[in-house]
Protein backbone atom coordinates (compact mmCIF):
# COMPACT_ATOMS: atom_id res chain seq x y z
CA UNK A 1 0.00 0.00 0.00
CA UNK A 2 1.09 3.52 -0.71
CA UNK A 3 0.48 5.20 2.65
CA UNK A 4 1.45 8.64 1.39
CA UNK A 5 -1.28 8.45 -1.27
CA UNK A 6 -3.76 7.07 1.28
CA UNK A 7 -3.17 10.11 3.49
CA UNK A 8 -3.33 12.57 0.58
CA UNK A 9 -6.48 10.93 -0.79
CA UNK A 10 -8.00 10.80 2.67
CA UNK A 11 -7.33 14.46 3.38
CA UNK A 12 -8.66 15.64 0.01
CA UNK A 13 -11.75 13.43 0.21
CA UNK A 14 -12.31 14.64 3.80
CA UNK A 15 -12.22 18.26 2.62
CA UNK A 16 -14.75 17.37 -0.07
CA UNK A 17 -16.95 15.66 2.53
CA UNK A 18 -16.79 18.70 4.78
CA UNK A 19 -17.86 21.00 1.94
CA UNK A 20 -20.59 18.61 0.74
CA UNK A 21 -21.96 18.35 4.29
CA UNK A 22 -22.23 22.14 4.44
CA UNK A 23 -24.03 22.23 1.09
CA UNK A 24 -26.37 19.39 2.14
CA UNK A 25 -27.09 21.29 5.34
CA UNK A 26 -28.08 24.36 3.35
CA UNK A 27 -30.29 22.21 1.14
CA UNK A 28 -32.23 20.64 3.98
CA UNK A 29 -30.41 18.14 6.18
CA UNK A 30 -29.81 20.84 8.79
CA UNK A 31 -33.58 21.03 9.33
CA UNK A 32 -33.66 17.29 10.00
CA UNK A 33 -30.87 17.58 12.55
CA UNK A 34 -32.58 20.58 14.16
CA UNK A 35 -35.79 18.56 14.48
CA UNK A 36 -33.78 15.73 16.04
CA UNK A 37 -32.22 18.13 18.53
CA UNK A 38 -35.69 19.45 19.45
CA UNK A 39 -36.96 15.91 20.04
CA UNK A 40 -34.04 15.35 22.39
CA UNK A 41 -34.42 18.77 24.03
CA UNK A 42 -30.90 19.77 22.98
CA UNK A 43 -29.46 22.66 21.01
CA UNK A 44 -27.33 22.26 17.91
CA UNK A 45 -23.76 23.29 18.75
CA UNK A 46 -22.49 25.93 16.32
CA UNK A 47 -19.19 26.94 17.91
CA UNK A 48 -15.61 26.46 16.75
CA UNK A 49 -15.27 23.25 18.78
CA UNK A 50 -18.26 21.70 16.97
CA UNK A 51 -16.87 22.65 13.56
CA UNK A 52 -13.44 21.30 14.51
CA UNK A 53 -14.97 18.03 15.65
CA UNK A 54 -16.97 17.76 12.41
CA UNK A 55 -13.76 18.36 10.48
CA UNK A 56 -12.00 15.66 12.50
CA UNK A 57 -14.80 13.16 11.83
CA UNK A 58 -14.66 14.03 8.12
CA UNK A 59 -10.90 13.43 8.18
CA UNK A 60 -11.33 10.01 9.80
CA UNK A 61 -14.04 9.13 7.29
CA UNK A 62 -11.89 10.29 4.35
CA UNK A 63 -8.87 8.33 5.58
CA UNK A 64 -11.02 5.24 6.07
CA UNK A 65 -12.41 5.57 2.53
CA UNK A 66 -8.92 5.94 1.04
CA UNK A 67 -7.59 2.98 3.03
CA UNK A 68 -10.53 0.71 2.12
CA UNK A 69 -10.12 1.66 -1.55
CA UNK A 70 -6.38 0.85 -1.39
CA UNK A 71 -7.13 -2.47 0.33
CA UNK A 72 -9.78 -3.44 -2.25
CA UNK A 73 -7.76 -2.32 -5.28
CA UNK A 74 -5.60 -5.47 -5.65
CA UNK A 75 -8.69 -7.69 -5.77
CA UNK A 76 -11.06 -5.50 -7.82
CA UNK A 77 -8.62 -3.37 -9.81
CA UNK A 78 -8.19 0.38 -10.00
CA UNK A 79 -11.05 2.63 -10.93
CA UNK A 80 -14.49 3.98 -10.19
CA UNK A 81 -16.18 0.61 -9.60
CA UNK A 82 -13.74 -0.21 -6.83
CA UNK A 83 -14.10 3.28 -5.34
CA UNK A 84 -17.88 2.85 -5.27
CA UNK A 85 -17.49 -0.58 -3.66
CA UNK A 86 -15.31 1.04 -1.00
CA UNK A 87 -17.96 3.74 -0.50
CA UNK A 88 -20.69 1.14 0.07
CA UNK A 89 -18.41 -0.89 2.38
CA UNK A 90 -17.84 2.18 4.57
CA UNK A 91 -21.30 3.77 4.28
CA UNK A 92 -23.37 0.69 5.08
CA UNK A 93 -22.09 -0.12 8.57
CA UNK A 94 -21.25 3.42 9.63
CA UNK A 95 -24.21 5.38 8.36
CA UNK A 96 -27.10 3.05 7.66
CA UNK A 97 -26.73 1.14 10.90
CA UNK A 98 -26.28 4.33 12.91
CA UNK A 99 -29.25 6.03 11.27
CA UNK A 100 -31.36 2.89 11.70
CA UNK A 101 -30.55 2.96 15.38
CA UNK A 102 -31.58 6.63 15.58
CA UNK A 103 -34.91 5.75 13.93
CA UNK A 104 -35.43 2.82 16.30
CA UNK A 105 -34.82 5.06 19.32
CA UNK A 106 -37.27 7.67 18.01
CA UNK A 107 -34.56 10.28 17.55
CA UNK A 108 -35.62 10.75 13.92
CA UNK A 109 -38.37 9.50 11.64
CA UNK A 110 -37.93 6.78 9.05
CA UNK A 111 -38.44 9.34 6.27
CA UNK A 112 -35.82 11.68 7.74
CA UNK A 113 -33.42 8.78 8.29
CA UNK A 114 -33.83 7.71 4.66
CA UNK A 115 -33.09 11.27 3.51
CA UNK A 116 -29.99 11.48 5.70
CA UNK A 117 -28.75 8.07 4.53
CA UNK A 118 -29.38 8.91 0.88
CA UNK A 119 -27.54 12.21 1.17
CA UNK A 120 -24.68 10.48 2.97
CA UNK A 121 -24.46 7.82 0.27
CA UNK A 122 -24.05 10.45 -2.43
CA UNK A 123 -21.39 12.30 -0.43
CA UNK A 124 -19.49 9.12 0.44
CA UNK A 125 -19.52 7.97 -3.20
CA UNK A 126 -18.09 11.31 -4.38
CA UNK A 127 -15.45 11.24 -1.63
CA UNK A 128 -14.48 7.64 -2.48
CA UNK A 129 -14.17 8.52 -6.17
CA UNK A 130 -11.83 11.37 -5.20
CA UNK A 131 -9.75 9.10 -2.93
CA UNK A 132 -9.59 6.45 -5.66
CA UNK A 133 -8.57 8.99 -8.27
CA UNK A 134 -5.70 10.18 -6.06
CA UNK A 135 -4.49 6.75 -4.93
CA UNK A 136 -1.67 5.10 -6.88
CA UNK A 137 0.44 2.13 -5.92
CA UNK A 138 4.11 2.87 -5.26
CA UNK A 139 6.76 2.19 -7.90
CA UNK A 140 8.17 -1.33 -8.29
CA UNK A 141 11.40 -0.35 -6.51
CA UNK A 142 9.54 1.10 -3.51
CA UNK A 143 7.28 -1.98 -3.33
CA UNK A 144 10.32 -4.26 -3.32
CA UNK A 145 11.98 -2.20 -0.58
CA UNK A 146 8.85 -2.20 1.59
CA UNK A 147 8.00 -5.87 1.12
Amino acid sequence: MNWKRIVIGGVVSAAALFVMEAIAGMLGTAKIYEAMMQRLHLTMPMDAKAFAFDGFVSLLFGLLLAWVYAAMRPRYGAGAKTALRAAIAVWLPLHVVGTGYQVELGMTTLREGAILSGAALIMVCVAALIAGWIYREGSASSRAAGA
